[in-house]
């Protein structure tokens, strides 16, 4: 347990994010609450959409209160965006201990996160072999940052795996199918360039640039929905 959390010297771009958490940190413990048995699942997640909302209008101080009460109860999603918010302000330890916590609930994100705790030796002992299963993990839940990931790791021979130019176009082709912009890029350029071990071909070349304009069409209707709603 981490009763204490040091105050790190943070560059200019944390300091927001510092400010808003630093006077909670000093006080919170990983203890769940005891509150979390008389609670349902349904008021749980309520209080984890308090935090949620919260982080959508920018209140960092508020939504670090209701996402530490969420985290307390067990809520996966809030204990990994409090995870991913610590980890970016280098409370690094109480980053990894939420991270974990949501990913052994089967969190995908979390999954992500801890994988690259992991890898970076933040929070915790540098470990390449526990780094690669969690990501592996995340992939397979389907997490694309993850698939992405894995894609890379082929491709340049990371954490102990040999290069594998097969396996790494097939990690990067299986988001790209379903949208996820930096992977659909990467086909793009395997393709037109010649890489991965694949012959130039414009017509896939065609075929993933289709793709990229639909998923910016899509991205586009969104944000136009979003607008109609305020």
């Amino acid at each position: 347990m981490i009763s204490q959390v040091r105050i790190p010297v943070l560059t200019s771009w944390r300091k927001t994010i510092c400010l808003g958490i630093s006077y909670i940190c000093l006080s919170l413990s990983f203890t769940c609450s005891a509150v979390a048995e008389t609670l349902s699942e349904d008021e749980v997640e309520a209080i984890a959409e308090k935090g949620f909302e919260a982080d959508r209008n920018d209140d960092l101080p508020g939504a670090m209160k209701w996402l530490k009460e969420a985290a307390d109860l067990g809520h996966a999603k809030a204990q990994s965006m409090l995870a991913y918010k610590l980890d970016k302000a280098d409370f690094d330890e109480w980053a990894f201990e939420l991270y974990k916590a949501s990913a052994e609930q089967g969190y995908a994100e979390a999954m992500y996160g801890l994988a690259g705790m992991y890898r970076m030796g933040e929070g915790t002992t540098w470990d390449e072999g526990l780094a690669l299963q969690w990501y592996m993990k995340a992939a397979e839940a389907n997490y694309h940052k993850a698939q992405f990931q894995i894609g890379y790791i082929y491709e340049f021979g990371n954490l102990g795996l040999d290069i594998d130019y097969e396996k790494a176009l097939e990690w990067y082709k299986r988001p790209a199918e379903e949208g996820f912009r930096r992977a659909i890029l990467r086909m793009i350029l395997v393709y037109e360039n010649g890489e991965l071990g694949q012959a130039i071909d414009l017509v896939k070349v065609e075929y993933w640039r289709q793709k990229k304009a639909d998923q910016e069409s899509k991205l586009r209707q969104i944000n136009e929905s979003k607008k109609d709603l305020q």
